[in-house]
């Protein structure tokens, strides 16, 4: 009795360990009588151990409660949350598709805008090869020349030299003059300051590179002398229209380029948005299924209380003193007739013991 009541009436009970201890004795001999036979004081002990299931199948049913309301609240919840999540993938998707439109269309704005601008600056080079006089290209041409041939004397001849000095400030005079490369002009004074001997691969790389700016610079004035210029008003013409063209295509670049960023921004918030939302999803399907585990346990723990405590407790508050087992009065006229008469054996006599001889 004690082992079948312990579970529910003291451990699921808000007792004291005292208290515990002191049902522990006094229930055996409470409910361990008769409930014909118990003293008031016993009563009051099984009153009490009433009062304390009743406690007890209150705070399981409450638990109960509580656990089918979490799971049922997270149930609520989960249409809504497959509702917004398969919102923000769609949302998502569209913005995904929207933003490759995007992309598709700067790109092509891009390419108008590059055209357009190399078509401007042909259409400026073609005037300025117009308006070029003769002369100017041929004495372009010479400076190069010589700035060829002051290059060629100062690869051999160290810096010390007077006349590789001038030869020199003539070089660099012209090549700022032209506006040669800004890191040529860098490095070109530390590599022709060094003797011949002592200058490194980078030195000679830097001297070379000047080599072949300067023999280009040669060739590009030869073609403009071979060329033959159209005229100015021709390249006018040629030039405003292809002004006309690339402010169109700059402008139309700057609004694919606003347009792209915009989509951009509100795909990463529909990302974060998406990856909250199926986060939300995730969470409240693991969520309902720990409630629903802990729902399907407390019903059990009542059940279990139910069957096990409950019961046990009310068959032995319930349990009385067993009746006197009745006495069998048979009738002697008719216990006479039960009983049989012996049967009557005939005997036959016995045959005489005949002794050996």
């Amino acid at each position: 009795m004690r082992s079948r009541l312990r579970w529910a009436a003291l451990n699921q009970a808000p007792l004291t360990k005292d208290v515990e201890r002191m049902l522990e004795i006094v229930l055996p001999l409470s409910l361990g009588e008769f409930s014909d036979q118990r003293h008031r004081y016993q009563e009051q002990v099984v009153a009490g151990l009433a009062g304390i299931l009743v406690e007890v199948e209150a705070i399981l049913n409450k638990e109960v409660a509580d656990k089918r309301s979490e799971r049922d609240a997270a149930a609520a919840e989960k249409p809504s949350r497959d509702k917004q999540a398969a919102e923000a993938t769609d949302k998502l998707n569209a913005k995904i598709a929207e933003v490759h439109r995007s992309k598709v269309a700067l790109a092509e704005k891009a390419k108008a805008f590059r055209t357009a601008r190399s078509s401007l600056a042909e259409a400026e080079e073609a005037k300025a090869l117009d308006g070029q006089k003769v002369r100017e290209a041929e004495k372009k041409k010479n400076d190069f020349l010589l700035q060829f041939e002051n290059l060629k004397t100062l690869k051999t001849t160290p810096l010390e030299d007077s006349e590789a000095k001038k030869k020199n400030c003539e070089l660099m005079a012209s090549l700022k003059k032209y506006k040669f490369e800004e890191s040529m002009m860098i490095a070109l004074p530390a590599a022709l300051g060094k003797a011949p001997d002592a200058r490194g691969q980078f030195d000679l790389m830097a001297i070379n590179q000047l080599e072949g700016e300067i023999q280009k610079g040669i060739s590009g004035q030869e073609a403009i002398l071979a060329a033959a210029a159209p005229g100015q008003a021709k390249c006018d013409a040629a030039i405003k229209a292809a002004q006309d063209r690339l402010a169109a295509a700059r402008g139309e670049q700057r609004l694919a380029a606003k347009a792209f960023d915009t989509a951009s921004k509100e795909q990463s918030e529909c990302e974060t948005t998406s990856t909250a939302a199926q986060k939300a999803v995730r969470e409240n399907a693991q969520l309902s299924k720990r409630l629903d585990r802990a729902l399907n346990n407390a019903e059990v723990e009542v059940e279990l209380f139910e069957q096990g405590p409950r019961e046990t407790f009310k068959e032995l508050r319930e349990r009385t003193t067993p009746p006197p087992m009745a006495e069998v009065h048979v009738d002697e006229a008719a216990e006479e007739e039960m009983v049989e008469e012996p049967a009557t054996e005939t005997l036959e006599p016995e045959e005489p013991v005949v002794a050996a001889a």
